[in-house]
């Protein structure tokens, strides 16, 4: 006997196989019910993950739409490397995307390094938080409110080294950056500051960026950046370095 039960001695022999025997059934049942369980909420987490990726990445086996025919222009993006470079990268990106952060700490690094480090190539960053993220709005609103303080891409790094956004994450961000929270505060009450983020996600709703992130890569012109390359997605550093070389070489669009 499990657990110090005793039997009562009216039960004979069989009764007593039968009663050992009960519980037994009952734990194989429940186990098989728990088993069962674990096994269609792991397909529904696979299943929710699939559409997530679905929304945030590239669709494959459809066409890309075509590149934009008008250079574009880098009004109120944040920018970072040398306004004379000969390369552009424009990145549309979402602080609350799986794949944005995963492009932010394993190939933005690279191509600072690589790029931008030497004077090849300007970055330029634009806001494209997916409604499906709660807080990838407000996290937008904090960076570009960090911007005011000349800390965006301090806010950027740091809001992007959290697998999770909620309140808390965004004022310990803005906290470890050394910004001044009411002045934070107060400019991202501001309805200008909402609308720089709209304008953003318009744009990218323009240009039919189809994934977070999406990103841009061309050559400076007169009026803008001509536009040579898409990338959808975070893709590995070798697509964006053969965009990248194309576009300081002036190479044909792709």
């Amino acid at each position: 006997m499990r657990g110090g039960d005793s039997v009562p001695e009216f039960l004979d022999a069989s009764s007593h196989g039968v009663a050992a025997a009960e519980p037994t059934r009952w734990k194989r049942t429940l186990d098989g019910v728990a088993s069962a369980s674990m096994i269609l909420a792991a397909c529904l987490v696979m299943t929710l993950s699939w559409l997530g990726y679905r929304r945030e990445s590239p669709n494959a086996g459809h066409a890309p739409p075509p590149l934009p025919t008008a250079p574009l222009s880098l009004a109120g993006a944040e920018l970072r490397g040398d306004p004379t470079a000969p390369a552009v990268l424009i990145v549309f990106s979402d602080f609350q995307c799986p794949y944005c952060r995963a492009f932010a700490q394993q190939t933005f690094p690279k191509i600072l390094k690589e790029y931008v480090a030497p004077g090849k190539l300007l970055v330029a960053f634009r806001f494209f938080p997916l409604s499906m993220h709660p807080f990838a709005d407000p996290a937008a609103r904090a960076a570009l409110c960090a911007g005011e303080q000349n800390r965006f891409w301090e806010m950027h790094d740091q809001l992007f080294q959290s697998p999770q956004l909620n309140d808390s994450v965004l004022i310990e961000s803005a906290s470890a950056v050394g910004l001044d929270l009411k002045a934070l505060e107060a400019c991202e009450a501001k309805p200008q500051t909402e609308e720089a983020v709209r304008e953003d996600v318009r744009l990218a709703s323009d240009l039919k960026a189809g994934a977070t992130p999406t990103s841009f890569v061309g050559r400076r012109a007169a009026s803008g950046v001509t536009v040579l390359s898409r990338i959808l997605g975070a893709q590995p550093y070798v697509i964006f370095q053969e965009a990248i070389d194309k576009a300081i070489r002036g190479g044909p669009a792709k």
